[in-house]
């Protein structure tokens, strides 16, 4: 709405200047011209909006835009009641990592805590510690909820927020602070987005529009290893996700409106492989992956990620889940798209064609997807949204994903993972709780 108030200032000021110079001040002219434009633009956006909300109104839940859907897509899909509910922050839960083992569970929010959780009965989740993001020394700073990454080398945890502090989790019930990651550069706050690599010799850390590389083999004495420019031009827009591959050779990271893929092998000459649009130009004026996440096998790769684009109607905006085969590294192939339902705002009836007309285009989540994770088999993935909603989709054929539950909550689910045997699902909810899920 915001955006339409703007786009109707801006058309009546355009009229306001041509009524002044054709008619050389007059006034009445003026104030015409200024009624008429601004009633112009009201009338066709607010005619948009209605009707959207009115197709939206008549999509039942599970009901498909496309009309190519596979089966199971149409059909009623159960609704799974969670295991156990966490509490304990006291604000959104926004990142979700589970131990290796399966034994622990970490939980990230926006209070600015982790909670690590003891899940040996995950019918009775044990609270054993918790821990807090370092404050970064400025006067102002970011509001974002911290990301959690939790090592596969020993048992050492990074969390991410206004700073990227480290803890080894030998004793859970006492972690060790190890080290505080110094800022990568003057002005550029340390980001939300980390990641171990599979071996647990680097740790990738977002920043504004770059990724920088630590060689953590020795955790106390943490070193630059790389630092990596993912945006194509100076970008306010900070890194949101960041993922390795599963071999650690590739790192995926987001680069704005591009999904850009580096060869990390060499960390102090990493090189840029492949940068591909998320979403078409055409669609899109800013767009950006709020999760990554790579099948068990490398191959496959899961983005959530949004687009917004501002038109003379107002604006837009469609988010989706994107999957890509990145067997080439070098070409990846998206292989489908599962959009939300509501799609763009003012362009419902053409965005609907559009789909129809894309036989991998799937619906799911009736607003914003926020995060993906893949199953250990590889063959399950999850998808949580702004709706409120997990959904679990088979993607046996990675073309033509299908869905096959749903895991409601009160209010968004920003964060999803899935225990490493398989078992359990854990969500992270607006509401500042965690819920655990048997599978």
């Amino acid at each position: 709405m915001r955006s339409r108030w703007s786009t109707a200032v801006q058309v009546t000021t355009m009229v306001a200047l041509l009524c002044l110079l054709l008619w050389r001040g007059d006034r009445w002219w003026v104030l015409a011209g200024c009624l008429l434009g601004l009633a112009a633009v009201l009338f066709w956006s607010f005619r948009e909006v209605a009707a959207e909300e009115a197709a939206a109104a008549a999509l039942p839940p599970g009901l498909p835009v496309s009309g190519a859907d596979p089966p199971g897509i149409g059909q009623p899909l159960p609704v799974r009641e969670p295991h156990t509910v966490l509490t304990g922050h006291a604000a959104a839960v926004t990142a979700l990592v589970f131990s290796p083992a399966g034994g622990l569970l970490v939980t990230g929010a926006r209070d600015g805590t982790a909670i690590l959780w003891e899940i040996a009965d995950p019918a009775r989740p044990v609270p054993v510690a918790s821990v807090a993001v370092p404050a970064a020394r400025r006067r102002w700073r970011r509001r974002a909820g911290p990301e959690v990454g939790l090592g596969l080398r020993g048992r050492l945890l990074a969390v991410g927020g206004e700073t990227v502090g480290m803890w080894d989790l030998t004793d859970p019930a006492q972690p060790a602070p190890i080290a505080i990651l110094p800022e990568p550069g003057r002005s550029r706050m340390a980001g939300h987005a980390v990641c171990f690599s599979p071996d647990g010799r680097l740790l990738a850390v977002g920043s504004m529009d770059i990724v920088v590389l630590w060689d953590v083999t020795d955790p106390a004495r943490p070193a630059p290893a790389g630092r990596l420019r993912t945006h194509r031009r100076l970008s306010l827009t900070p890194v949101n996700a960041v993922t390795f591959s599963p071999d650690g050779r590739l790192l995926v990271v987001d680069g704005g409106p591009d999904l850009v893929v580096f060869d990390v092998t060499e960390p102090a000459r990493a090189a840029q492989v492949a940068r591909c649009r998320m979403f078409p130009k055409s669609a899109s004026t800013m767009a950006a992956a709020t999760s990554l996440a790579f099948g068990p096998a490398g191959r496959l790769l899961a983005v959530a990620g949004y687009s917004q684009n501002s038109t003379p109607y107002g604006s837009s905006q469609q988010s989706a889940v994107l999957l890509w085969d990145l067997t080439d590294p070098a070409r990846p192939a998206r292989t489908a798209s599962l959009v939300d339902r509501t799609g763009y705002r003012g362009r419902t009836r053409s965005r609907q064609r559009t789909a129809r007309a894309d036989p991998t285009t799937l619906t799911g989540h009736r607003g914003t997807v926020r995060a993906v994770a893949f199953g250990p088999d590889g063959r399950s993935m999850v998808s949580g949204g702004a709706d409120g909603t997990a959904l679990f989709w088979e993607v046996t054929d990675p073309a033509h994903p299908r869905p096959t539950a749903t895991f409601a909550r009160p209010g968004a689910v920003p964060a999803v993972a899935i225990s490493p045997d398989g078992q359990f699902l854990a969500t992270g909810g607006a509401d500042a709780t965690a819920a655990l899920w048997s599978i």
